[in-house]
């Protein structure tokens, strides 16, 4: 996790109505994003967010502190596509909430980095990254983000390079073949661009943290992808279907989606933004 300072500037956000005891302060690093809503259950908060900018959201770093100042960064995104689109919305997966008393964990060097245990819950938005790569918040979380958003984008296109060069061979045993040279790919990251996030935030930001970001977020792509493989192999299995040719499959799917269902198959699914979300 980042080892930066704490971003200045925080706001605090009470436009809507009083979110009563149990729901937590809200504090936003970010001009372009609005929290629409705050949900609670016994495990953690649900966030409707806003995208008021004209470029597609990336990604947002979350930061939750419970009431004894524990607390969790999470990274919202999106495992394909963009989590929100240029002016919209997205409701969040849950952000847990852990109980355990003096436990900063991953938030120690983020835009919560000085919050102090004084009874009250907390979701900072420390930082948003958009696909235009411009970003919001502090720096500390923009960075990560950004490594985090680099390294999904050059595993794929190493994945797009290893199916295209595949693509000729009309092997019919295709999925077990493409699992297991997309599974042999590296996750390190370009020395050049872990350089360049490097330049662009300085020391808001540690090399190491960056490149352990990138590298997690290719190992998370190639994880995504052979698993709608493995997915579209035994579902083609258990219907007694034969499979379609890599090229039919890739030329429907480019791995984003599962192939039975008609709307991927139809390749609407590349008019969809959200195809799945998740937080890291």
């Amino acid at each position: 996790m980042p080892n930066g300072p704490l971003g200045v500037g925080l706001l605090l956000c009470f436009s809507a109505p009083s979110y009563g005891a149990s729901l937590p302060q809200i504090i936003n690093s970010t001009d372009s994003i609005v929290v629409e809503s705050v949900k609670r259950n016994h495990s953690g908060y649900q966030l409707t967010l806003r995208n008021k900018s004209l470029a597609a959201v990336y990604g947002v770093a979350i930061a939750v502190f419970g009431k004894h100042g524990n607390c969790d960064l999470h990274m919202s995104k999106s495992n394909w596509g963009s989590l929100m689109d240029p002016l919209g919305t997205r409701e969040l997966d849950l952000l847990p909430l852990h109980q355990s008393k003096n436990r900063l964990g991953s938030c120690s060097d983020t835009a919560g980095e000085g919050l102090k245990s004084d009874g009250f819950a907390r979701v900072v938005i420390g930082a948003v990254d958009f696909e235009n790569g411009n970003y919001e918040g502090n720096k500390a979380d923009a960075a990560l983000l950004e490594a985090n958003r680099f390294g999904r984008e050059s595993q794929y296109a190493r994945i797009n390079n290893l199916v295209e060069s595949e693509l000729s061979s009309e092997n019919p045993e295709w999925p077990n073949v493409l699992m297991a040279k997309v599974s042999a790919l590296s996750d390190a990251p370009d020395p050049r661009v872990t350089q360049s996030i490097e330049n662009r935030f300085g020391s808001a930001v540690a090399l190491k943290c960056v490149q352990e970001e990138m590298e997690s977020e290719s190992m998370w792509a190639k994880i995504f992808f052979t698993n709608e493989v493995k997915l579209y192999a035994l579902v083609s299995s258990k219907k007694g279907v034969p499979l379609v040719s890599l090229r039919t499959w890739w030329d429907a799917t480019k791995g984003a989606c599962d192939y039975y269902l008609s709307w991927c198959r139809a390749g609407s699914w590349q008019k969809r933004q959200h195809v799945g979300s998740g937080n890291s």
